[in-house]
């Protein structure tokens, strides 16, 4: 009779189904296990990048370039790099964050968060990119010289300082808004580690 009970099981589809199903779990939960380190990885590199910038070579550049003309070059440059991989980083960051936490997630206050951190993630890097710095680029060129040398009160040089004020804004909210996205992401994973 045992033999019998056997032979049923091994015919019966239920136990294959079941088994074929908790290996799909497995695999999703590994899925999101490797997404959810990405996803770190790259907030936390974003954020570096961002900061390092912010925090060292724009100032270094102006302290030891002979000019300000010269640093400004220099930077905007940088700023046109960095703004092109933030975007992508962005993009990066959230198909990370959509693989590494069930659908269900994103409906509770953190993960409706989250996907508005990733918003202004991509839309501040795309704005300066798209926008303001099109816009410096041909303040400076109607200039035709330095900024330095245009009066203080040069409605030119104050529309171009109050522009890059929005420039320095965008890259202080989306520096912001990693840090944050970085928390929480590190947070969830150690509320699922447990």
């Amino acid at each position: 009779m045992e033999r019998l009970e056997r032979f049923e099981i091994a015919q019966d589809p239920l136990p294959r189904e079941a088994a074929r199903l908790a290996r799909g779990a497995v695999r999703r939960e590994r899925l999101r296990t490797w997404a959810s380190g990405l996803h770190l990885l790259l907030l936390g590199a974003w954020a570096g990048a961002m900061a390092f910038f912010a925090f060292a070579v724009a100032p270094a550049a102006f302290a030891v370039l002979p000019s300000r003309h010269l640093a400004g070059e220099f930077v905007t440059r940088i700023v046109s790099t960095l703004d092109a991989v933030g975007v992508l980083a962005a993009a990066l960051i959230l198909v990370t964050a959509l693989l590494s936490r069930p659908a269900t997630s994103w409906r509770r206050p953190a993960g409706a968060l989250s996907l508005t951190l990733y918003a202004l993630l991509l839309l501040a890097p795309a704005l300066s990119r798209g926008l303001i710095s099109p816009r410096l680029l041909a303040m400076r060129q109607t200039m035709g010289r330095p900024i330095e040398a245009l009066a203080e009160g040069d409605p030119l040089r104050v529309a171009f300082n109050q522009l890059h004020q929005v420039s320095v804004g965008l890259l202080a909210v989306a520096l912001v808004a990693a840090v944050v996205a970085f928390g929480l992401g590190w947070r969830e994973t150690r509320r699922r580690g447990r």
